[in-house]
């Protein structure tokens, strides 16, 4: 199945998975950088790719061209991959990455901005929440957050504003089901 994980609205054949990502700059990545120059590296979650056989990206500015990516790394237990564009152009496809910023010193009760593609929507939708603190699930620690969350939303950035602009401190992750701003990045 081939699942386009920066539209997920569109469904793959064989009931592919759906969720959101984000390219991020890696110049702050010890050793990625000079590994991969061949293209931008996509963040996203590992539920998001798991079990899928071929995985390709589309963005919104680039209306229906697909872009084939591979998967880099994963971290299950963090519920994180790492993927690269495979065949990148730059002079055909320019992408703006996202600023990954510090979570170890957020404090309780900061804005935090969630975005991706929530049930099956078709362009980028952005809430707004406060980060409620951090609790370790599954042997992880995982930012909770009352910014809204739905299905699809998997894999998007949840960031904070700083003075420095607008930068990643989590990937959104899970909804505690009949929870009330119960959402983890």
């Amino acid at each position: 199945a081939v699942t386009n994980i920066l539209k997920p609205w569109e469904h793959a054949p064989g009931g592919a998975a759906r969720g959101s990502c984000f390219v991020v700059d890696t110049s702050a990545f010890d050793g990625l950088n000079k590994q991969n120059q061949n293209g931008p590296m996509i963040l996203t979650n590992h539920h998001v790719v798991k079990d899928q056989v071929r995985l390709e990206v589309g963005f919104p500015a680039y209306g229906d061209q697909r872009f084939e990516v591979e998967l880099v790394a994963t971290a299950p237990q963090k519920d994180l991959a790492l993927l690269k564009l495979v065949n990148y152009d730059p002079n055909t496809c320019s992408l703006r990455p996202y600023i990954l910023g510090d979570s170890d010193h957020l404090q309780d009760s900061v804005s935090v901005i969630a975005e991706g593609y929530p049930l099956g929507q078709t362009s980028c939708k952005v809430t707004q929440g406060t980060l409620s603190g951090v609790q370790t699930l599954r042997g992880a620690e995982f930012l909770q957050h009352t910014a809204f969350l739905n299905g699809g939303n998997s894999g998007g950035p949840l960031s904070v504003q700083t003075k420095e602009g607008k930068r990643v401190v989590g990937m959104n992750s899970m909804i505690i089901k009949g929870g009330r701003g119960m959402n983890y990045a």
